[in-house]
């Protein structure tokens, strides 16, 4: 009686052992799969952007300030949009703003219009826009009025040296 016990206890222990290494492993698949999809990799196709606009002197000090607090939402909707890697440089000497993004979507059009869309983001260009200068601006309504254009001037890409600057082990 207590053999047969013993091998019963065996089978239940056996079978729990065998149903819990099949659950990591479908947990594994599924974290993998999620994780595949959410981080990109090194290969991970991206476009650079680059663009310049004025940005008068006398408003640099406000502008600093505001990018030094950029909203969540707006980041956020960055973040969803495919943008990453969103710097802004300024120079002195030419009064210049200098912007870089990498964009690793798939549809540039419809989230730059994700963007455009955004309450938040909209409400984000009416403070920051009259502090900025566009050189190729043409529609009568402004940016944060349904606009459309570049505010922006979009510059050309002249050199990379071919390497991501983050690699996702």
């Amino acid at each position: 009686m207590m053999a047969a016990s013993a091998v019963s206890t065996r089978k239940i222990v056996l079978i729990a052992v065998v149903t819990a290494a099949i659950v990591l492993v479908i947990v594994a698949v599924v974290v993998g799969i999620v994780i595949g999809v959410t981080l990109k990799t090194e290969n991970t196709p991206s476009v650079r952007y680059g663009s310049v606009i004025k940005l008068p002197p006398e408003n640099y000090q406000k502008y600093k300030e505001l990018h030094a607090n950029v909203w969540p939402e707006v980041l956020d909707r960055l973040s969803k949009s495919n943008i990453r890697n969103y710097v802004i440089y300024y120079s002195n000497e030419t009064s210049l703003l200098f912007s870089h993004f990498e964009y690793i979507g798939t549809n540039y059009a419809a989230d730059m219009k994700a963007i455009a869309d955004d309450p938040k983001t909209l409400e984000w260009w009416r403070i920051n826009c009259p502090l900025q200068e566009s050189f190729t601006w043409t529609d009568s309504k402004q940016l944060y009025e349904g606009g459309t254009g570049n505010w922006w001037a979009p510059m050309q890409e002249v050199f990379h040296d071919g390497h991501s600057a983050v690699k996702f082990l």
